[in-house]
């Protein structure tokens, strides 16, 4: 009885008592793990490729004067069978996006493929990475499989969920100079909470929270041009101008 790791390479001796040696050794019945082959001097040696269980073989073995005897070994392959890490992911349209699918257990490398169609704008590659930039905003639900380098295959299904793209919604305001107002900025899409941060200098009166809420008065008449940057929950960045028209009344 032998006990050989899946994807490890391997080397064991076989045994015999009696007869005269040299002895030459064979398989008469059953199949040795794929990746095993048993050499005529009795050395069962390679790297199993297959899946994890046992595997029992008949051999024969010859002395020097043709005597014979017969037996059988069992030879235990462990290791864990292939599984996909179950997955969901979150994309978004208009934006670039990559993504490395995972799997376990069987032997490595890993080969994947989709069995379902992917989004707009996204492919699965071999390798098991799913990349583009998805045009279209939805939930999907995927089939994939992937298969080890012993052949073994498993399937997952994934969630991938494109949601709009992050875009700064406010592009102007109207105030009235002297006049104290508050405005809250504007995002879609994306994922809330938003952060905002002014990345040009205010008009003088005015300031701007986290939140996107500008406040204050402004003293005196004009056009205001400056930079605004909004970042939503997942890490997206979208810079925008805001142009703030102040009006004097009179």
């Amino acid at each position: 009885a032998l006990t050989a790791a899946n994807g490890t390479p391997f080397a064991a001796a076989l045994e015999v008592d009696g007869g005269t040696p040299s002895y030459t050794w064979s398989v008469i019945s059953g199949a040795l793990p794929t990746g095993l082959s048993l050499s005529s001097t009795g050395i069962i040696s390679g790297t199993p490729l297959t899946k994890p269980g046992s595997y029992v073989v008949g051999v024969r073995v010859l002395d020097v004067y043709g005597y014979y005897t017969e037996g059988t070994v069992t030879i235990t392959v462990t290791g864990s069978p292939i599984s996909v890490s179950a997955t969901t992911v979150s994309a978004q349209t208009g934006v670039a996006y990559s993504y490395a699918l995972q799997a376990s257990g069987g032997v490595a490398p890993y080969s994947w493929a989709a069995l379902g169609s992917m989004p707009a704008g996204l492919s699965l590659s071999s390798s098991g990475v799913i990349s583009g930039t998805p045009t279209l905003a939805g939930t999907y639900y995927v089939a994939v499989q992937v298969t080890d380098s012993a052949g073994a295959t498993a399937t997952s299904t994934i969630t991938i969920n494109v949601g709009v793209a992050l875009a700064i919604s406010t592009t102007s305001i109207t105030a009235t100079t002297l006049i104290d107002f508050t405005y809250a900025l504007k995002a879609t899409g994306g994922v809330s909470p938003y952060t905002w941060t002014a990345i040009g200098s205010l008009p003088a009166g005015l300031t701007m929270t986290a939140d996107g809420v500008m406040s204050g008065a402004v003293a005196a008449e004009g056009t205001y041009t400056f930079a605004v940057q909004v970042k939503d929950a997942a890490g997206t960045i979208v810079t925008g101008n805001i142009t703030v028209t102040v009006k004097d009344p009179a």
